[in-house]
């Protein structure tokens, strides 16, 4: 019996988006490709970062761009075995070019945060709203999907309100990522717009 990718996932502990192919088991599905992604795991406990939440400066833009790995989340994946079909993907090729999903939603996000400052600042023309349009709907959907469940607890029971500060959450470790991603960069492109 073929057991479906959400259930490997959930008896192995790995996450789903983890490549698992009709016809093989979970114990086999749990052999990750050499090119994939890290997934390790820790614990971190989130904390206001002010030069991520203030209007643009120089400060402000060398933090979100330092976000980005050489090569902006671009990366090359050489595989000698077939991939399920996938939307984009040319199983002909002998390298495929693909985009870490982490950081396409960092790039999201940025571009809501600077067009914000461009609308409060009058500079409405130099807005993408096809571009803003699609960030929203992708964050959403990403969000939902990772949808992080940590409780955070209400200071005050009449209120429902939480800055979400201050609590522990279940993270993928970012440093591997990023150097994962540096590793496998398709360019050198730098910044995050």
């Amino acid at each position: 019996m073929v057991m479906g990718a959400g259930f490997c996932s959930l008896i192995s502990g790995l996450p789903s988006h983890r490549p698992h192919y009709s016809g093989e088991s979970c114990q086999e599905s749990l052999s990750v490709p050499p090119w994939f992604p890290p997934e390790t795991r820790v614990s971190k406990t989130l904390f206001f970062d002010r030069k991520f939440g203030r209007p643009p400066d120089e400060e402000n833009l060398q933090a979100w761009g330092n976000l980005m790995p050489p090569g902006r989340g671009f990366v090359v994946v050489r595989n000698q075995t077939a991939l399920p079909d996938m939307p984009s993907l040319h199983q002909d090729l002998p390298e495929q070019h693909a985009l870490v999903s982490v950081y396409h939603q960092l790039h999201c996000l940025w571009s809501t945060k600077e067009s914000y400052f461009r609308l409060r600042d009058g500079l409405a023309e130099d807005t993408d709203e096809l571009h803003l349009s699609h960030c929203w709907d992708y964050l959403r959907q990403t969000i939902m999907c990772a949808a992080d469940t940590t409780l955070e607890w209400m200071p005050n029971p009449t209120q429902e309100i939480s800055k979400g500060w201050g609590y522990r959450h279940e993270c993928r470790s970012w440093d591997e990522i990023y150097d994962w991603t540096a590793r496998n960069r398709w360019h050198d492109s730098t910044g995050i717009g």
